[in-house]
C-alpha cells in the first residue's frame, strides 16, 4: 500500500524522515551553513506532493534549524527532534539510530526505501523552537477524510521503519500488553470509490474485536466481527506487532499480515496509535481496501473502545450502543456475536 494517495489526500508520511532531514541540513560540513530550512515537497514512488499542497497534509510548517557546530533539530507538527550530523558518513545521528542524507545544491534530501523529503534554505529566521515531547513517531492523515471523529489533530501513527529508529521506542512491554489485550467494541464505516460499495457509504456498522498479545509482548493478533460475519467467520483477522507511538508507555500497533474482508493485509497497512486521540480507552484504524483485481475501491475507518468503556466523549455512538450499554450495566462480558 502506498504511503500517499493523492486522490483522497490521505498520505501516511513518516515524519521521522523529516527528522532525518534535519540532520542533513544541520551544520554538516562547511557547505551547509547554519540556518532555517523549509520543506518544499516529498515523493513516494511515482506519487508527489508539491509545495503548494503541503498544507493539505499538515506539513506546510515543517522545517529544520541548523547550527554551525553540526547539530540541529527538525520540527514536524510542532514537535522538535534533535540530531547531530556525521558528514564523513553522510548520516544524521539520533539517539536511537542513523539516517542517511544527501545534499543537492541548496537542497537537503532525506530518503529511505519509501519516502523522499526535500528542504530548501530560507532567508527568514527560524520560528521559536517548540517544547520537546517524549515521543516523535508521527505521520499524517490528510484533511481529505470525511470523518468528523477522532482528535482535532490529523496526525496518525507512523508508517515506516524509519519511525522506530527515530523514536527509539516500540511501545512494547507490560503497559502496552495491558492496554491493547482484551475485548473491544465499536463500529466501522467506509467511503466508496466504486459503485459496488456506494450503497454502504456513510453508514456505521457495529463491530466486536478481540486483541490477543503473545508472550513476547511485541506481537499478537486482532480478530473482528460484525453482524454480517459470525464468530467463526471474522470480518478481519490481523497479525500485529507493537511499534512507536505518541504515548511512550503504550506505543501503537502495526499490521504484519492477515486480511480485512477479502483484502490481504501487509506490513503497515494498519497503523494504530491511541496516543494521538483525546478519547479514553480508544483505538482507530484508517486504511484502504483493495479488491481481488488490486484496485483500491474504498477507504474505511474502525473505531473501537475497550469493552465496558464509557462512550460519552465520542460522537457518534455505535448504532447498537443501547445493546452494549445494557450488557455493560449488567456486568456481562463481551458475547461472541452482535445482534443481527
Amino acid at each position: 500500500m502506498n504511503f500517499f494517495d493523492t486522490g483522497l489526500k490521505r498520505p501516511v508520511i513518516c515524519a521521522m524522515f523529516c527528522v532525518g532531514m534535519a540532520a542533513l541540513l544541520s551544520g554538516c560540513g562547511s557547505s551547509i551553513p547554519e540556518g532555517y530550512w523549509t520543506l518544499t515537497g516529498m515523493t513516494e514512488g511515482d506519487e508527489k506532493v508539491e509545495e503548494d499542497d503541503l498544507e493539505d497534509y499538515g506539513l506546510d510548517d515543517a522545517y529544520i534549524s541548523t547550527d554551525d557546530d553540526g547539530s540541529g533539530y527538525v520540527v514536524l507538527f510542532d514537535v522538535p527532534s534533535s540530531f547531530e550530523c556525521d558528514e564523513d558518513e553522510s548520516v544524521l545521528e539520533f539517539d536511537s539510530g542513523d539516517v542517511s542524507y544527501k545534499i543537492s545544491g541548496k537542497k537537503l534530501i532525506l530518503e529511505d526505501k519509501n519516502v523522499s523529503m526535500t528542504f530548501k534554505k530560507s532567508k527568514e529566521d527560524a520560528p521559536k523552537k517548540p517544547k520537546n515531547v517524549s515521543a516523535v513517531a508521527y505521520s499524517v492523515a490528510g484533511s481529505g477524510s470525511d470523518s468528523d471523529s477522532g482528535s482535532s489533530s490529523s496526525i496518525a501513527s507512523a508508517g515506516s521503519d524509519m519511525a522506530d529508529i527515530m523514536s527509539g521506542n516500540s511501545g512494547s512491554g507490560s503497559a502496552a500488553v495491558e492496554f491493547f489485550e482484551g475485548d473491544w467494541y465499536g463500529y466501522w464505516t467506509l467511503n466508496a470509490w466504486d459503485d459496488y460499495w456506494e450503497p454502504y457509504e456513510g453508514d456505521n456498522y457495529d463491530i466486536l474485536c478481540e486483541i490477543k498479545m503473545n508472550d513476547d509482548g511485541e506481537t499478537g493478533q486482532m480478530i473482528l466481527w460484525d453482524a454480517a460475519m459470525p464468530y467463526d467467520s471474522p470480518i478481519a483477522q490481523v497479525d500485529i506487532s507493537t511499534r512507536a507511538g505518541l504515548d511512550p508507555n503504550i506505543g501503537g500497533l502495526c499490521s504484519e499480515g492477515g486480511y480485512f474482508l477479502d483484502d490481504e493485509l501487509e506490513h503497515a497497512d494498519w497503523l494504530i496509535d491511541p496516543g494521538i486521540y483525546d478519547y479514553s480507552d480508544y483505538i482507530q484504524v484508517d486504511a484502504y481496501y483493495y479488491d481481488t483485481k488490486g484496485e483500491m475501491t474504498m477507504s474505511y475507518e474502525i473505531h473501537l473502545k475497550k469493552w465496558g468503556a464509557d462512550w460519552s466523549d465520542h460522537d457518534p455512538l455505535p448504532p447498537q450502543y443501547d445493546w452494549y450499554k445494557d450488557l455493560v450495566d449488567k456486568g456481562e462480558s463481551m458475547p461472541d456475536n452482535l445482534p443481527e
